[in-house]
């Protein structure tokens, strides 16, 4: 993951003007209904080895080297608000949506962006091992939907890199007599200057009569290191009201900014490939560790910076990291008293009043 101080965001407080989910009972399905969905589309791709991947968009790995120094998150918003009426979709397009995206980009840096137009790796979906061991990338997965079910956006092609495949015969993988034929196809243009695709969609989902605002993940990774680079925020269209200001404003924006932050870094699938400050991949049991606390097991973000913050926060050191939500499973912020009360905390999954 190559986000930088992305968690830290979570508890060193909001922009003024934000609130928390304080303001009303507020759901977040993210851990049964979400993170699933995000896993079925995911699991299929790690199940094939990485350099299939790499070998299919070889020349966007080329283009990481050219990594430049670490800047602020640039993110392009596609808007898919059909399920809105004019005046909605254009309060969410012209109001709500960049408020969300200032905020996340005046807290989150990417630490190694790459120069040019981000465009979104194809997947490989069937390889080829030769006799010497290399993996050739046979056929890639046709360009897919971002979500799945009534929320789904609609991927635009034009945001996708080229790929390469190779024909090679049975013998291949065993001679070094035989050859394979390789072809590479051209993709989009890609969408320049941005490092982040976020797809936003009004589609209708039964937790949409409960008391779920809006759901949010990830759908398209960084082929070397894993960042997403594209993902959904969907916005129940019989919940979102049409408000410039005041609370239902301020709440509506916090949401939305919850939910980006699930498709950024805050999903149980993202923790295996965080980094340390050299760029190490730290591993799942460096991120997130169990304690037994208050006579219960808890879940807590460990990373130093993590600690750090929230130590700072809360004046109380030492900390040995931050709770997660035991409403939201792993993909959520617990909400510390503390930081209910003061109104600082952007990642929690259930509160009430």
């Amino acid at each position: 993951m190559q986000w930088s101080t992305v968690v830290v965001f979570f508890l060193m407080g909001r922009p003024q003007g934000m609130r928390g989910h304080e303001l009303s009972a507020i759901e977040c399905p993210h851990a049964t209904l979400i993170h699933p969905m995000t896993e079925r589309h995911m699991r299929a791709r790690r199940e094939l080895p990485l350099a299939a991947h790499a070998h299919a968009a070889g020349h966007q790995g080329r283009r990481a080297l050219l990594a430049t120094e670490p800047r602020a998150l640039r993110i392009h918003v596609d808007m898919q608000l059909s399920n809105l009426d004019a005046s909605l979709s254009a309060y969410v397009e012209e109001e709500l949506a960049p408020a969300a995206v200032a905020a996340i980009s005046r807290y989150i840096q990417v630490k190694e962006p790459m120069p040019g137009a981000l465009q979104l790796p194809r997947v490989c979906a069937e390889y080829v091992t030769l006799y010497n061991g290399t993996v050739l990338c046979s056929s890639v997965e046709p360009i897919d939907t971002c979500g799945e079910g009534d929320w789904t956006a609609t991927h635009n092609a034009s945001y996708f890199a080229g790929y390469e495949i190779c024909d090679c015969p049975d013998a291949a993988e065993t001679s070094p007599d035989v050859d394979c034929t390789c072809t590479f196809t051209e993709g989009g243009g890609g969408v320049p200057d941005v490092d982040f695709v976020l797809y936003v969609t009004s589609g209708y989902l039964q937790a949409c009569e409960r008391s779920t605002v809006a759901v949010g993940s990830y759908c398209s990774q960084d082929v070397s290191n894993h960042r997403p680079l594209a993902g959904f925020a969907n916005l129940c269209p019989n919940r979102i009201e049409n408000a410039t200001a005041g609370l239902v404003y301020m709440q509506q924006l916090d949401i939305l900014v919850h939910e980006i932050l699930h498709g950024l870094v805050m999903d149980d699938g993202l923790y295996d490939y965080f980094i340390d400050s050299s760029g190490k991949r730290l591993g799942k049991h460096n991120v997130v560790q169990n304690f037994t606390e208050r006579g219960v097991r808890v879940h807590k973000i460990v990373t130093p910076k993590v600690r750090e913050a929230a130590a700072a926060q809360l004046a109380c050191t030492p900390l040995n990291g931050a709770e997660l939500e035991n409403e939201g499973g792993l993909n959520m912020v617990r909400p510390l008293p503390i930081l209910r009360s003061v109104y600082r905390i952007l990642v929690l999954g259930v509160t009430r009043r």
